[in-house]
C-alpha cells in the first residue's frame, strides 16, 4: 500500500467537511398558489408565489421555533398582491411595522430574530 503525506488526508477531510456544510446550506424551494386556499409556510426555504390572492392568506410559522432561519418570498404573480395572515406577521426591517401584503412582482427575505420575523423587500 502506498504511503501518502498526512497533509493530503487533512486536506481531503477539510474538503469533505466543506462539501457537507455547503449541502446543508441549500434552501428548499417551493412553488405555491393561494388562489383557492390559504397557504401555511412549513419551514425555512424559498417560496415562489405563482398565483397570489388578496383574500387567501400566506401564513408564517412561529418565529420562536425557527430562530436564525430564513424565509424568502417571491411574488411572481404579475397582477395580484399577496395577503399575509396577522398570525406571526413579519416586521418590515427593524421597525415595529408589520407587513400585511407582498406587492406583485417583488422579492422579500426574512430571518427569525428574537421571536419575530424581520426583513423586507429586496426588489
Amino acid at each position: 500500500m502506498a504511503q501518502y503525506p498526512q497533509g493530503i488526508f487533512q486536506s481531503l477531510q477539510w474538503l469533505l467537511k466543506r462539501v457537507k456544510i455547503l449541502a446543508l446550506d441549500k434552501q428548499p424551494t417551493f412553488s405555491i398558489s393561494t388562489a383557492s386556499a390559504a397557504y401555511t409556510i412549513v419551514g425555512r426555504g424559498v417560496y415562489e408565489i405563482t398565483t397570489a390572492s388578496a383574500t387567501n392568506d400566506l401564513i408564517f410559522p412561529d418565529p420562536a421555533l425557527m430562530n436564525g432561519m430564513s424565509i424568502t418570498i417571491i411574488n411572481s404573480d404579475a397582477a395580484t398582491a399577496q395577503a399575509v395572515s396577522a398570525t406571526n406577521r413579519p416586521y418590515s426591517k427593524g421597525t415595529s411595522t408589520q407587513l400585511s401584503s407582498f406587492a406583485l412582482g417583488t422579492y422579500y427575505q426574512f430571518v427569525s430574530i428574537n421571536s419575530k420575523w424581520r426583513g423586507g423587500v429586496l426588489s
